[in-house]
C-alpha cells in the first residue's frame, strides 16, 4: 500500500491508476518508448489517446505500424510533440522465459536482453529459479 503511494506521487498518478497499471510496467537500464505495435489495454488506456484500443489492435493486425506517421495517418490521429518521445513502433528490450530440464530436474530461466539500433542483442541479465 505505502509503495503505491510513494510510487504513483512520484510520477504524478493517482494511486488507483498506478495500482492498476503495475503488473504491466516495469523498470529498465535505458529510456524506452511504448510500443504501440505490442501494447496491452491496460497501458494504451494509461496514454490518454483519444483512440479506441480494439480500432489500433485492428489496424496493427492487419499491418504493423512502420513509424509514428504510419499510425497517425493510419488513426486519423495528430500526435504532440511530447507524446512522441514515449511512443514507438518498436522494442528494444526483451524478457525471455526459458526452462532446462535434465533428467528429473527443471531450472526456470529469465532473461533480460536489449537490442540495438543495428540490431544486436545483448544478455543483460539472467536469473535462474529454483531447481525443481
Amino acid at each position: 500500500e505505502e509503495f503505491i503511494k510513494k510510487e504513483s506521487e512520484k510520477v504524478g498518478m493517482d494511486p488507483e491508476k498506478f495500482s492498476v497499471l503495475k503488473p504491466f510496467i516495469t523498470a529498465l537500464p535505458g529510456s524506452t518508448g511504448i510500443n504501440l505495435n505490442t501494447v496491452s489495454e491496460q497501458v494504451f488506456d494509461s496514454l490518454g489517446l483519444e483512440l479506441d484500443y480494439q480500432a489500433v489492435v485492428d489496424a496493427r493486425d492487419q499491418d504493423a505500424f512502420t513509424d509514428l506517421q504510419d499510425f497517425e495517418q493510419r488513426m486519423s490521429i495528430a500526435l504532440e510533440d511530447d507524446q512522441k518521445k514515449y511512443l514507438s513502433v518498436a522494442t528494444d528490450y526483451f524478457l525471455a522465459d526459458g526452462q532446462v530440464t535434465i533428467a528429473d530436474k527443471t531450472v526456470y530461466i529469465k532473461s533480460l536482453i536489449r537490442r540495438d539500433g543495428k540490431g544486436q542483442t545483448y544478455v543483460l541479465s539472467r536469473s535462474l529459479g529454483d531447481i525443481l
